[in-house]
């Protein structure tokens, strides 16, 4: 299985159709969360349709800041709000729950970014 990056470029194939894709995040083994356009919607692609480029990691798009951390923006009672430093994601967790609403850090849902904190 092929394994991509989070801002990765690559080559999207439909048939006769061709597109240029950038990887937000993992989707499962055998897809991940692509862009292929400006918008904030990132559709789940096969990484059978996905290719590698050969000279991937060149691009100004790649080379872009891809890490990003968690800051506290709200400590309560009840709960904790939590914000992405790049892209301003907040995500709540609760403190009464056990951690049952815990969000995965490794990635940033919103932007991709891995989190380094």
């Amino acid at each position: 299985m092929t394994d991509f990056r989070p801002g990765e470029l690559f080559v999207y194939t439909n048939g006769d159709r061709w597109e240029l894709g950038q990887v937000k995040s993992k989707a499962r083994d055998d897809a991940y969360y692509c862009w292929y356009s400006t918008g904030d919607t990132a559709a789940c692609t096969p990484v059978a349709n996905m290719h590698k480029l050969a000279n991937a990691g060149w691009s100004h798009a790649e080379r872009e800041d891809n890490e990003c951390e968690w800051r506290l923006v709200h400590s309560g009672c009840i709960y904790d709000k939590w914000q992405c430093s790049k892209c301003l994601f907040e995500f709540v967790e609760s403190r009464c729950d056990g951690g049952a609403s815990e969000l995965d850090p490794a990635y940033c849902p919103s932007c991709g970014r891995k989190v380094v904190n």
